[in-house]
Parts: structure tokens; C-alpha cells; sequence
């Protein structure tokens, strides 16, 4: 597999930028394999000027940490011309992906989907019966018009607010459009399916470019097909439909959950769903519909084999009251009456009954093996300006949890793992903060074959009581997690929320010491907890002003990243186990980190450096012992070939002022020769500008002059094309 970076037309939204692409596609070519097979991937970094690492998102990687792309963690970058080899075992089954780990580089086209089948013979049951006609994977984004380079400065500068420019009025502080968008950090410019997509100005319901291809699925009437759907976005909810069919959701994060059907299915950056579509409806197209929640939308067609290809007419549902429409994985607990939707959390699916042996739940015990970790997910913006070594000046955003902003190590932590010293330790007393938040790197340790509970809390800003607002999809390297609760905050009206909810009690402004606000509440005795068969996951979502808890058994020793999708920052290393534990590191494996060359050992290689140039020919090194004349003859030969030196110099000077004086001889009687030979053309010719009076040789100098300026104006250009 090949990263290059290929400049070539593409069709995306209709609108230039610097694309990525693997082996010469966007997005990269689907990885198809079985589960337990061995995969080798062999990834060449053709970029110019950036390393890359490649995450295999929803792989467990057992045995195998220093596989799982997150750079400064399991790997160092991939240098440019360098070719790294991925080798890892397929586990588990179900709909995953890969993208590049590396800031945001996936959004400049890094990703691919990676399907992990079942062993032949070894399909699970589940709980639809019909034969499936066909699959289709689809990888939904939203489409930034700036490189990632570019919109990581945007945010780091908070330049968010003239995405669309400095002098158009869409501004993210001044459109009521944009602040209606439920995530709430940057503008959603347009989307696309698969590679493709369209821009929707002002928000409406007309691309700029109509004459752009949809992505198109072809179906057969009363034929059951299943969509294999990832969120490969960078900062948006994703909510898919299809005009005038129901869906069926069958699997999250590629584990099975008991057939839900629904009119909508709402997925956060780094998840993914499976769900039937059943071609049940009057042959005709119909809009294939990806929603950013309100901000933006990009759109596919399902199209009935009988009928000829063309721009659907269909629209989307109307929820009234009396036929009111659903929607799964809602960011909020309820809708405002009028919207007439109604919501199903992830902790309200079940897990199919043929997962329930293989993956029950972890149950409370009180002898030692069992940890409940409060996590606060916690973005805070339009703050005073910042100004530290570890924030670029004017940024006024920070993504942290528990008031510790991740720093990376300077080496790839997983391959040396004693290496104390280039880990910014949180626990030292001379951290770098602010307020009450510091960077560090941020690491949790738990037993080998422990089961940690993770409750993780939102509490949003104190000030940000608009519609819905910021939720973050937290994602766990190397481990999959039962959730057992999704809450929400609390409100006075529908998903208008007044604070975080009740039942966390916070004892600071970030909300960095989190606990129950009941004392009694712990382990299995939370109100609400699904102990029963509850969604296995790796992706899930925190929603804003609400708390999530997860279950896990920490049986896969390595250290992984538990991180949101959306923030930098907003991460911390789960080590699972002590470093003995650990898979050693294979051997040959690229290393990188700090480096620093101290003053002495400066001093004493330029020493033995000076010694080597006094070295005899036996190869010994000459010392102060050296007699006189072994000094004396040395002097001799400095000044002998000082002499030389002298000779030579004296000599080029002489030829240089004889050819000199000859040269100004030659030029004066020349130039009396030419001025009496062109004495009056002298005075016509350079007294004007050329024109087409002038002779021959004027000519030649015109077409001299247009032949310049056309190139001066063609320069510029940049000619792309198709590799």
C-alpha cells in the first residue's frame, strides 16, 4: 500500500484541495479478510514533507501493540521513502477501518474500510432470516476545503469563524444557521460518500455543481441488502435514512445487537453501524441521505434496477405527531415536542443472544479486581488567551481529561518503555499549566486481567446552554467494552440542557475530580445500568452535559489509547499490566525520539579528532613526546611551501594586468570604429520604443519580449491529472 501524494482531479464536492490518496484512490482500497487470518500490509510513505502511521481501527491486536499505527505510542512516523510492514492477526469479526493516526491526515483522504468476515462455517446466528443479495460499504465524511495542515492552524489559531473566508458574512460567531450545528466547532462545509459528494450553499437543498455524480447503489426489488456504514469524519455526527425506507440496525462497531428498526441512525466520528435495507418500495431512486444534525448534508441515491438512472425527487420523512419519526444513538435524551422524534440510546440495544456466551458482562467484585476511574472529557473555548510553550499563541481552546492535556512522548512509548525520562511525567511538581489544567502525558495503569469501569463525564462549559451542543465520541485502542449507561443532561426543555447531570458531583471548574453525588452508588449499584446484554463496542458517544459507563476486562497487556475522535489533547495511554508482561519488541524496529549532545562529550570528540590529524603511519597517535627536530623539519616544510604560495600569487597578478591593459586598448579603438560606422542609427534606434518600422533585428527582439511575458503569465498554472 502505497501513501502518495498525488495531485489529480477528483470530483469530491466540486471544490480544489490537496487529497492523499492510497495506491491512487480515495478513499483507499477495502481490506477483505477472515477472522484469525494473519494480514500483512506493506505501507511506503510517498509524501513530501509529513511521516504517517496507519491505525486498524476495532483491531484488538493481540501480541501485537507496536502494530497499532498511533504514532509516539506503538510506532515512530513513517519517513518519507521509508516502507514499513503491518503484520498482525484478524480479530475481531465485524465492520472495521483503517486511517492514518498521524494529527489529522485522514481527512486528507488516509482511510480505507477493513472487513473482517466471519471464518467460513463459523457465521454466528442472527436475528433476520433472509438471504442478503448483496453488501455495501459505505465510508461517509465530512469534506474540509483546507488541507489538514491548514485546519489544524485554524483551530490552534481559532480562526474557525472565517472558514468561508474573512469577508463572507457565513461567520461561526454570527450565523444563526451555523450555531444551530450540534457539534458546535467548526463549520460543516459539505460531505461525501465514498469519494463523492456536493456543496450545498447556504445550508439549502441545491448543489453548486449539479452535474457532480452521486454515489449510487443499485438494488433489486424485494431484495435484502446490508450497508456496512463508517463515520470516517473529522468533527461531525453523521445521521443516515433513506427516503421512504425503514432501517434495521443489526451491528455496532462490528458486534451484532438485536434487530432495532428506525427511520434514522445517528453515528459519532469513529463508528461504525451495519443495517438492512430491504428494496420493498416502488421501483424508482431515492435520496440516500448523510446528515451532519442539522449543519449540512451530503447525499448517495438507491436506485431500483428497472428503472432509469436519474436526480431522485423523493424527500425525506415528515415526523408528525401522529406518525412520529425514530431515531438511535440520539445525542439527546428528547427532542423539542415539534421535532416528533423519538429516541433509542446505544445502552437501550441488546447484544445478540449467539455474543451473550462469548462476551458477558464482567461482574462487581470487592476482592482487588475491580476499578471504577472517573473521566472528564472536558473541551473548554472562549477562554482568555493562552500563552504557553505547548500552545501556539492566540489558541483559546482546550481539549483535556481530568485537567491534564496528553502530550506525547518523544519516543514510540510501547517500544521503550523504561524510557522515563522522555515522558513528561504528571505527577512532577514543575508541570506546565493552566488554570487548572497541565500537559502532560497522561498514563492510567491497570492489572493485567482486571475489569475497569470507566464513567465518563461531559460537563460542557457553564455558559453553553444552546441547542443540544458538544458531545465527544471517546474510542479505546485494543479493547472492545460493554456500555452500560448512556445519561443525559439535565433540562428544562427538550435538548435545551441547564448543567450537568444530578448525578455527578464535581469539585472543580473542570470537573477533573469527579464522583457519584450519591455516596452508595458504585460497581453494579448504579440505577440503570444494563448488566444483562448490553452493546459490545469500541466507539461510543459522551453526550454533552451527561456521563457514559463503560465495562471492560483489561486482558490485553501493551499500552493504549483511550482518546475522543474529535479534540487533540482529549486523550491518556492505558497501561494494561507491567512492561514485562508486554510482547517484546521485534527486532530491527524502527526507533526515533529526542536528542541531546551534551557539552563534554562535544569536547572529547573534537579532541580525538585533532589527535587523528597528528596520527603517524602505523596508525599510532603522535604525543607531546615529539623531539625538536621532527618540530624543525616540520617548520621547514611551512615555510617552503609558503614560498610557493608567494610565487604563484605574484605571478597570476602580472598576467592580470597585461591582459587587462590589452582588453581596455582593444575596447577604445573598437568603439571608435562603431561610432563612426552607426553614428545615426545610434541616435534613432535607442532614442524609441521598437515598432514594426524597425528592421529585422527590432523584430527578433519583439518576439523576444511577448515570448517572456507569456510565461511570466502562464507560471503560475498548476496542470493535474490522472495517474
Amino acid at each position: 500500500m502505497h501513501a502518495q501524494d498525488l495531485l489529480y482531479t477528483l470530483t469530491g464536492d466540486g471544490s480544489y484541495k490537496i487529497l492523499y490518496t492510497i495506491n491512487g484512490k480515495f478513499p483507499g482500497p477495502s481490506i477483505i479478510v477472515y477472522e484469525g487470518q494473519e494480514v500483512v500490509v506493506y505501507v511506503t510513505n510517498g509524501l513530501l514533507m509529513e511521516g504517517i502511521t496507519f491505525h486498524w481501527h476495532g483491531i484488538y491486536q493481540r501480541g501485537t501493540p507496536w502494530m497499532d499505527g498511533q504514532d509516539m505510542v506503538s510506532q515512530c512516523p513513517i519517513s518519507f521513502g521509508r516502507t514499513f510492514t503491518y503484520r498482525f492477526i484478524a480479530e475481531p469479526a465485524g465492520t472495521h477501518w483503517y486511517h492514518s493516526h498521524l494529527g489529522v491526515q485522514r481527512t486528507n483522504g488516509l482511510v480505507g474500510a477493513l472487513i473482517v468476515l466471519p471464518k467460513p462455517g463459523h457465521a454466528k446466528a442472527s436475528d433476520h432470516h433472509e438471504p442478503i443479495e448483496k453488501e455495501f460499504v459505505v465510508l461517509a465524511q465530512d469534506w474540509l476545503h483546507q488541507s489538514s495542515t491548514e485546519h489544524t492552524e485554524y483551530v490552534n489559531w481559532d480562526l474557525r469563524k472565517y472558514a468561508f473566508g474573512p469577508d463572507d458574512p457565513r461567520c461561526s460567531e454570527t450565523s444563526d444557521k451555523v450555531k444551530k450545528d450540534l457539534d458546535g466547532l467548526t463549520v460543516f462545509q459539505s460531505g461525501v460518500i465514498n469519494g463523492r459528494g456536493h456543496n450545498y450553499p447556504e445550508f439549502g437543498d441545491t448543489p453548486m455543481y449539479p452535474n457532480l455524480p452521486y454515489e449510487t447503489f443499485v438494488v433489486k426489488s424485494n431484495k435484502t441488502y446490508r450497508f456496512r456504514f463508517i463515520n470516517t469524519a473529522n468533527g461531525f455526527t453523521l445521521k443516515v435514512s433513506v427516503d421512504k425506507h425503514k432501517l434495521e440496525l443489526i451491528a455496532t462497531d462490528g458486534r451484532g445487537v438485536r434487530g432495532v428498526m428506525s427511520d434514522f441512525i445517528t453515528t459519532v466520528p469513529g463508528e461504525r453501524i451495519d443495517f438492512l435495507l430491504r428494496a420493498t418500495q416502488t421501483p424508482d431512486n431515492y435520496w440516500f441521505r448523510v446528515e451532519a444534525n442539522g449543519a449540512g448534508q451530503v447525499k448517495g441515491i438507491v436506485l431500483y434496477d428497472t428503472v432509469e438512472k436519474g436526480v431522485p425527487v423523493s424527500s425525506r420523512k415528515r415526523c408528525v405527531e401522529t406518525d412520529p419519526c425514530t431515531n438511535i444513538n440520539c445525542m439527546v435524551k428528547m427532542y423539542p415536542p415539534h421535532y416528533n422524534i423519538i429516541c433509542t440510546s446505544i445502552s437501550e440495544l441488546s447484544l445478540v443472544s449467539s455474543d451473550l456466551e462469548e462476551n458477558f458482562v464482567p461482574k462487581y467484585t470487592d476482592d482487588g479486581t475491580f476499578r471504577e476511574i472517573f473521566l472528564s472529557v472536558h473541551f473548554q473555548g472562549k477562554k482568555p488567551r493562552i500563552r504557553s510553550e505547548h500552545l501556539r499563541a492566540g489558541n483559546t481552546d482546550l481539549a483535556h481529561i481530568n485537567g491534564r492535556r496528553f502530550l506525547k512522548p518523544s519516543i514510540s512509548l510501547q517500544t521503550f518503555p523504561n524510557m522515563a525520562d522522555d515522558v513528561v511525567n504528571c505527577n512532577s511538581t514543575d508541570l506546565r499549566c493552566y488554570k487548572e489544567v497541565c500537559f502532560c502525558t497522561h498514563i492510567i495503569k491497570v492489572e493485567l486481567g482486571s475489569t475497569v469501569q470507566f464513567v465518563m463525564v461531559n460537563p460542557g462549559s457553564n455558559h453553553d446552554h444552546d441547542f443540544l451542543g458538544l458531545q465527544h465520541p471517546i474510542h479505546v485502542h485494543g479493547h472492545t467494552f460493554h456500555v452500560l449507561k448512556v445519561a443525559y443532561s439535565e433540562d428544562n426543555t427538550p435538548a435545551v440542557s441547564v448543567g450537568l447531570n444530578a448525578d455527578i458531583k464535581c469539585n472543580s471548574e473542570f470537573c477533573d475530580k469527579a464522583s457519584w453525588s450519591n455516596t452508595s452508588w458504585g460497581g453494579d449499584n448504579i440505577p440503570g445500568l444494563n448488566l444483562v446484554d448490553p452493546p459490545v463496542k469500541d466507539t461510543v458517544v459522551v453526550p454533552r452535559h451527561g456521563y457514559t459507563v463503560i465495562r471492560m476486562i483489561a486482558d490485553n497487556p501493551g499500552f493504549w489509547f483511550l482518546h475522543c475522535h474529535q479534540f487533540a489533547g482529549m486523550a491518556l495511554l492505558l497501561q494494561v499490566g507491567d512492561v514485562d508482561q508486554m510482547p517484546p519488541t521485534p527486532k530491527n524496529f524502527p526507533t526515533c525520539g529526542n536528542f541531546n549532545f551534551p557539552r563534554e562529550e562535544f569536547r572529547d570528540i573534537i579532541k580525538k579528532s585533532k589527535a587523528s590529524f597528528t596520527a603517524k603511519p602505523n596508525g599510532q597517535l603522535n604525543g607531546p613526546s615529539r623531539d625538536r627536530q621532527s618540530a624543525s623539519r616540520s617548520s621547514d616544510v611551512l615555510m617552503e611551501d609558503s614560498r610557493t604560495v608567494y610565487y604563484i600569487v605574484v605571478s597570476v597578478l602580472l598576467v592580470s594586468y597585461i591582459a587587462t591593459g590589452l582588453c581596455l586598448m582593444w575596447q577604445i579603438f573598437d568603439k571608435k570604429r562603431i561610432t563612426q560606422r552607426y553614428r545615426k542609427d545610434v541616435g534613432v534606434k535607442y532614442g524609441r520604443l521598437f515598432d514594426d518600422s524597425d528592421s529585422d533585428t527590432t523584430t527578433e527582439k519583439t518576439k523576444l519580449i511577448s515570448v517572456d511575458n507569456d510565461f511570466v503569465s502562464q507560471q503560475p498554472a498548476i496542470f493535474l491529472s490522472f495517474p
